[in-house]
């Protein structure tokens, strides 16, 4: 079992982490309904669903080692509301120039350098198992968000970024 000293350590890093993951999802959300480039938003929309997977998964373990976390979350479940349909997303009327999106895709690289090098400190403290094993899983993703987004950037950016292929 995990200290309580650790299990408070570990919660506030997964809660950043998840703060990440949902500032991602909003970002990639916004970027898909500005592009009018299909295999753009393709992939922005893996991404997404990525994303979401990730702040699933996060929210999972922060259940697992908050334990008033998962009170809270079994307080919830039993209540009973009814929600509208889900919202279904129509692109923007108004697209922004090329140079806008190039700027988003450059913009969303840095966004996922910085979850890499986050999930990256957080995987050189955890000695528990299953947040090392969750936490990689995610910066696996996230590192393969990188090689997309720049592998996009190369085919719609004129220019050369050094000596990439």
């Amino acid at each position: 079992m995990v200290r309580q000293e650790q299990a408070v350590t570990y919660t506030l890093s997964i809660r950043n982490a998840m703060r990440e993951e949902l500032q991602a999802i909003n970002q990639y959300e916004r970027h898909i309904q500005e592009s009018d480039i299909h295999e753009l938003n393709e992939i922005w929309q893996y991404i997404v669903e990525n994303e979401k997977g990730h702040y699933g998964m996060l929210l999972e373990l922060l259940r697992r080692l908050d334990p008033e976390q998962a009170v809270q979350y079994e307080n919830v479940s039993n209540l009973n509301f009814i929600m509208p349909s889900k919202i279904q997303l129509v692109p923007a009327v108004v697209k922004r120039g090329n140079l806008e999106i190039l700027n988003h895709v450059r913009n969303d690289i840095r966004l996922e350098l910085e979850a890499v090098n986050y999930y990256e400190m957080i995987l050189m403290q955890s000695p528990i198992s299953l947040v090392f094993q969750i936490i990689n899983t995610i910066n696996q993703d996230e590192k393969e968000h990188i090689e997309l987004l720049t592998k996009v950037l190369r085919e719609l950016d004129a220019d050369r970024y050094g000596p990439l292929r």
